[in-house]
């Protein structure tokens, strides 16, 4: 189940809920009992390692083509910039 982050606008007070995505009921501040509000929030959701667009094809502007290696790939030559010298 997803975590909402919500608002009061009364008291002010700020607080997160597991909740059902088909949940559609009001919730209620816990300190004062008025409605809140959800509140839009960024993900901690983060794409890691190699093969997305940030890590593989940002610096050189080629798509395809592998920007840097670590020193034990053996996959490729290095160029002198550490790019893929192939």
């Amino acid at each position: 189940m997803p975590l909402y982050d919500y608002s009061c606008e009364k008291c002010g007070k700020r607080f997160e809920l597991m909740r059902s995505m088909s949940d559609n009921s009001q919730v209620t501040c816990p300190d004062c009992a008025s409605v809140c509000k959800k509140n839009v929030t960024t993900t901690s959701f983060m794409l890691k390692g190699t093969g997305w667009y940030k890590t593989d094809y940002t610096s050189s502007g080629t798509a395809g083509t592998k920007t840097t290696h670590s020193p034990s790939c053996g996959c490729c030559h290095k160029a002198s910039d550490g790019t893929c010298g192939i």
